[in-house]
């Protein structure tokens, strides 16, 4: 098969894949949003995140010199015709939350004074998400 081929193939198998991971994402952003961290002490949102990338054997994960975050390389794709440069692109999602109270009163609210009230948590997750379909 061509690789342009490839490549549309590939492109198309996006959404019924992001399909099927969906309820393992959106469990992981209930556990992400029932444990915000703030600010420079992320060790059980980061230990969240490594758990649920666990399975992808593809990556290159580079630990940072404290629990606020991590790098995930994902080696793959093929350089452009005639080149010898594969393309990059970079992902990222922050992972710290904000000293608010929540107040929702939902099955998977935090309980320690602090709230992922910017959407951290739904970011993590899409990430993870992207990180398993690439």
């Amino acid at each position: 098969m061509e690789a342009s081929a490839q490549a549309n193939k590939a492109l198309h198998s996006i959404p019924e894949a992001a399909q099927e991971l969906a309820p393992e994402l959106i469990a992981l952003r209930h556990v992400l949003h029932q444990i915000p961290e703030l600010a420079l002490e992320l060790p059980h949102t980061q230990n969240a995140v490594l758990e649920a990338i666990a399975d992808c054997s593809e990556l290159e994960i580079t630990h940072c010199n404290s629990a606020t975050g991590f790098v995930a390389v994902v080696r793959g794709g093929h350089a452009p015709t005639g080149g010898s440069q594969r393309p990059i692109i970079l992902l990222r999602a922050d992972m710290d939350a904000l000293p608010v109270q929540e107040t929702t009163q939902l099955p998977w609210a935090s309980t320690n004074g602090n709230m992922h009230a910017c959407g951290h948590d739904l970011h993590m997750a899409g990430l993870v998400g992207a990180l398993k379909i690439l």
